[in-house]
C-alpha cells in the first residue's frame, strides 16, 4: 500500500550492510514500483475509466460533426473543399447552327453557343483556345484533318507522330502521357467518385479499353451541345496495333505511356479568319469575337460572334477555367 513503511530488508543498529543486501534492496524497489503500477491500472479499470466511451468526441460531437455544423452555420451554400486553385478543362466542338433575328428584323445564321456547367460556385477566370490541325506525318493519305491524337510514347518509333514536337534549344514533345491526363481528370472528384473512375483504368484492361474510357471522360462532360466528335480524334497505326494488348504487358515491354496530343492556340477572345474581297482577289483578316458570359456562379457561356463576311462551319475549342 502507499502508506506502508515496512523496510525491504530489516536491520538493527550496528549491523553490517553487505553488498548483497544493497543489491536485494534495489531489486525489491523495482519490483515494488512495478506492482504498484499494475495495481493502479487494475483500479482504473474497475472504476470504468480505462478509456471513456466518448473519448473521440467533444460536447458529444465528433470532429466531422463539428466540421459539418460549422460549414452549415458559416460557409456559403456553394462552399466546397477543393481549395482556391480549382481547375477545369473542356473540349468543345461547336457545329450546330441557329438563326438569330436582329433588332432590325434581319436574320443571321450563327454557331450555337455552348454552356459549360462547371459547378464551381464562383466566377472562374476563363481562357479560350482554338485547336489547330495536327501535322500528321501521313496526312496526304488521310481524307480529313484531325485536332486531337493518341500516339506512342515520345521514345517510340511512331512515324505518324514524328512531327509532334517543337525544336527550340532542344526538342519538346507535344501532348501529355495519358497517365497524367487521367490523373488530372480524377483528382477533382470526391473520394467515392475517384474510386469509380479509377476502376475504369486497370492494368489488366487493354489499351483500347483505356482509350475508349478516356475519350468519354474528355469529350462527354455535359450537355450534348458540346460533345466533341470522337471522329476528330486520330489514333496512329502504332496505337492501333497495340490496342488489343493489356496495359500491364505494354508497361513490361517499355511501350508506355501513349501520349494525348493537341495543339491549342490562345485566341484572346477573338478569331482571325481570312476572307476574299471579291474580284480583286485581295484577302483581309476579319475578327470574330468569342463572347464569354458568366450566366451564374455555376455556368459560363462560350458564344462565337458574327461577321457578315465570315461563316464558321464549325469551331473546335479548348476552354480552361481557373478559380
Amino acid at each position: 500500500m502507499a502508506n506502508e513503511t515496512t523496510p525491504y530488508i530489516s536491520r538493527n543498529p550496528g549491523d553490517v550492510i553487505s553488498a548483497e543486501d544493497w543489491n536485494d534492496v534495489q531489486v525489491k524497489v523495482k519490483e515494488d514500483i512495478q506492482d504498484r503500477i499494475e495495481s493502479a491500472k487494475e483500479q482504473v479499470k474497475k472504476t470504468g475509466v480505462d478509456r471513456a466511451d466518448n473519448a473521440d468526441e467533444f460536447d458529444n460531437k465528433t470532429p466531422k460533426d463539428w466540421t459539418d455544423d460549422l460549414d452549415e452555420r458559416y460557409a456559403p451554400k456553394v462552399h466546397d473543399h477543393e481549395g482556391p486553385e480549382v481547375y477545369r478543362r473542356y473540349f468543345l466542338e461547336l457545329e450546330t447552327r441557329v438563326v438569330v433575328t436582329l433588332y432590325n428584323g434581319t436574320e443571321q445564321t450563327r454557331l450555337q453557343p455552348a454552356v459549360i456547367i462547371h459547378n464551381m460556385g464562383r466566377n472562374p477566370v476563363v481562357q479560350v483556345y482554338e485547336l489547330l490541325d495536327l501535322p500528321i506525318a501521313s496526312d496526304e493519305s488521310l481524307s480529313r484533318t484531325y485536332k486531337l491524337c493518341f500516339c506512342g510514347p515520345a521514345h517510340a518509333q511512331d512515324p505518324e507522330a514524328i512531327d509532334f514536337k517543337t525544336k527550340s534549344w532542344d526538342e519538346r514533345h507535344w501532348g501529355d502521357p495519358i497517365d497524367v491526363v487521367i490523373e488530372n481528370l480524377i483528382r477533382y472528384h470526391d473520394e467515392d467518385k475517384q474510386k469509380e473512375l479509377k476502376a475504369l483504368f486497370q492494368d489488366s484492361f487493354t489499351l483500347n479499353a483505356w482509350l475508349t474510357n478516356l475519350e468519354k471522360l474528355l469529350f462527354e462532360p455535359g450537355p450534348a451541345q458540346y460533345h466533341f466528335d470522337m471522329g476528330d480524334v486520330y489514333r496512329t497505326p502504332w496505337v492501333k496495333t497495340r490496342g488489343g494488348e493489356k496495359v500491364e504487358v505494354l508497361r513490361d515491354k517499355g511501350e508506355w505511356p501513349p501520349r494525348f496530343v493537341y495543339r491549342p492556340r490562345l485566341i484572346n477572345f477573338a478569331l482571325l479568319r481570312v476572307v476574299s474581297q471579291g474580284e480583286t482577289n485581295d484577302e483581309n483578316d476579319k475578327v470574330i469575337w468569342i463572347d464569354i458570359c458568366h450566366l451564374n456562379l455555376n455556368e459560363v457561356e462560350i458564344a462565337p460572334g458574327f461577321h457578315k463576311d465570315v461563316h464558321l462551319e464549325e469551331l473546335h475549342l479548348m476552354v480552361l477555367l481557373r478559380a
